[in-house]
């Protein structure tokens, strides 16, 4: 389980936490509408975290492929060295 991921996500505090469904079940969604974004953070090993804008709920109903494919994503953070930082950057 990737929990230091979704704590590491919790610490810039988001304003709400949806359990996602569709292409992302299994995800969590941190809400940040001060930043305008919303991160989508899996708790399994090998996923990646999506960053989305407005749309969010009409994308978490993909799959990852079609997400992925067609570029839907504002940003896709890997589970690598570095994600923690990447993580920071954008929710500084």
């Amino acid at each position: 389980m990737q929990e230091h991921c979704a704590n590491a996500i919790l610490r810039h505090n988001p304003i709400e936490l949806i359990y996602g469904s569709g292409g992302f079940r299994g995800y969590l969604i941190f809400k940040f509408p001060e930043k305008g974004i919303f991160v989508m953070e899996n708790l399994m090993y090998g996923n990646a975290t999506y960053v989305f804008e407005n749309e969010w709920e009409q994308f978490s109903q993909l799959t990852k492929a079609e997400i992925i494919d067609n570029h839907l994503q504002k940003e896709r953070f890997e589970h690598r060295i570095g994600w923690e930082e990447k993580i920071n950057n954008l929710l500084a």
